[in-house]
């Protein structure tokens, strides 16, 4: 799912919780995404647009794992709104639950049942890339346990990692040799990718809520950073994140695995 405006996936979220108080869900309600903002889709997309062979397809996704009744929950509390008392209905067809959902949303019946089918089996890609960002000190539990489930097929694909922190917007923490949630993320895992990068990202302090906004403030008083709570600066350094798409592309295949 791509986080913004235009996106068919949003547009249904949002759409089920303005508008509808109750929910009669099947179980796609469960189905596993990886929800990911438009700008990072505009990013990768730029990455792309620059290598000299770019794959005829690329998957993206973020790093957090979540099911569309999560994600309904979230966006509810975010919007300031409450959220659909959700009954679930397993007799519910997949092909009746698009129609249903197409009823209340502005997204057509021929869009809605790919969603609702859910993602592709990652056994299909070419290559893996799991980016992750830190929130609170620390990547998303998610990341590892997507990595712990998945292990046998990250090692039978070409394979990288990458993590955003504003911390990395620092010289001598740019690098994964350097950069302490890089080493810890190498210390809480088995798993060693071919590649791995480390990148700033953006601090937009009016992004997040109140509680994060203060924590973030708090922790960029300790490191030396903008503490201004009408801060916007971009800390990714492009040119590098371009450079690892290229690093990726060229990855030779993987081992089978086992």
């Amino acid at each position: 799912m791509v986080i913004g405006d235009g996106s068919a996936s949003f547009q249904i979220v949002r759409s089920l919780v303005d508008r509808l108080p109750v929910m009669l869900t099947p179980r796609w309600v469960d189905t596993p995404s990886q929800p990911i903002a438009i700008d990072d889709v505009v990013t990768s997309l730029i990455a792309l647009g620059t290598m000299d062979d770019p794959p005829a397809e690329a998957q993206l996704g973020g790093a957090d794992v979540l099911s569309y009744r999560e994600m309904l929950a979230r966006y509810a509390k975010v919007a300031g709104r409450r959220g659909p008392v959700i009954v679930p209905v397993p007799v519910l067809t997949p092909g009746l639950s698009s129609h249903w959902v197409a009823l209340f949303s502005p997204v057509d019946t021929g869009v809605v049942r790919p969603l609702v089918d859910g993602p592709q089996d990652a056994a299909t890609f070419d290559a893996i890339v799991i980016g992750a960002s830190i929130r609170h000190g620390k990547h998303n539990p998610a990341v590892y346990a997507f990595i712990g489930e998945n292990r046998a097929l990250l090692d039978s694909k070409p394979n990288a990692f990458f993590s955003v922190s504003l911390v990395a917007r620092k010289p001598h923490k740019n690098t994964p040799e350097t950069n302490p949630y890089m080493q810890k993320f190498l210390t809480l895992t088995t798993w060693r990718p071919q590649l791995l990068a480390v990148f700033g990202g953006v601090l937009d302090y009016q992004r997040y809520g109140p509680f994060d906004r203060h924590i973030i403030r708090f922790i960029m008083r300790l490191t030396g950073g903008p503490i201004d709570l009408h801060t916007n600066v971009e800390f990714t350094p492009w040119d590098e994140v371009r450079r690892f798409a290229g690093r990726v592309a060229a990855l030779p295949g993987g081992k089978p695995p086992g």
